[in-house]
């Protein structure tokens, strides 16, 4: 089996295949390394310093961080709608596959990813804000 060309897939289909292959290193190198952000911020190694000032820098790198995810998710919940992918199971509860934030056609794209062939089968099924739609 041949490997994808990872150079030429959008992020969107990156991110999805490394859900799926946890364990492609040359995949995850190409996502975390080669496509990092250029403007994201680098924490400085923190090692040498004496313990107290240690304790002080993590901390403030965790306030930073916990401020990042903060903006994050009250921008995405303002601005985007939960979307979730579920096989229902007859006769048991219904199983839940994978959830996105954003537009349908985001979440149509991440899920087909993830299940491909999902839309053609009749146990799978998306929510919307927790109610069933039409992909």
């Amino acid at each position: 089996m041949t490997k994808p060309n990872f150079v030429q897939m959008s992020k969107e289909e990156l991110i999805a295949y490394v859900k799926v292959n946890r364990t492609d290193d040359e995949a995850i190198r190409e996502l975390f390394s080669v496509r990092r952000n250029p403007n994201s911020t680098i924490y400085p190694y923190i090692g040498d310093l004496p313990e107290e000032e240690q304790v002080q820098e993590m901390k403030k790198i965790e306030d930073e961080i916990r401020q990042k995810i903060d903006k994050q998710m009250t921008s995405k919940t303002i601005n985007s709608i939960n979307y979730q992918l579920w096989q229902a199971v007859p006769g048991e509860k219904d199983v839940f596959i994978h959830s996105w934030s954003g537009t349908k056609e985001e979440a149509l794209k991440m899920f087909d990813a993830q299940m491909p062939g999902w839309r053609t089968q009749e146990r799978f099924y998306m929510t919307e804000n927790g109610q069933k739609v039409t992909p």
